[in-house]
């Protein structure tokens, strides 16, 4: 991820891409399907309760075995946090919050 860091009013060019570290995940959340395979429609309440979120991996650290970007990851909704990077809302990870690859 290459693009412009801010530092109060000044502007600097980032040369490096930016790249998680070690066991970390850089995962884009994905919107859930909000009914069931009976046919049942979940409320916002009842899917913010799943314990488990679904996401697309954007980048993976040096350290991550058996996952990769692009994959479609399920990862516990308690972990991580959220940041921005160039403009786009991102949830970090670390590879032991992921529970199943698709």
């Amino acid at each position: 991820m290459e693009g412009a860091l801010y530092f109060g009013s000044q502007k600097r060019k980032i040369s490096k891409p930016m790249r998680p570290l070690s066991k970390n995940i850089i995962v884009e959340p994905t919107r859930e399907e909000s009914i069931t395979k009976s046919g049942l429609h979940l409320t916002k309440k009842d899917s913010d309760a799943l314990r488990y979120k679904r996401g697309i991996i954007k980048m993976v650290g040096v350290d991550v075995i058996g996952i990769s970007a692009g994959d479609i990851v399920h990862y516990d909704s308690r972990a991580g946090y959220s940041l921005m990077v160039h403009g786009e809302l991102v949830t970090m990870i670390t590879e032991r919050d992921v529970a199943l690859v698709e």
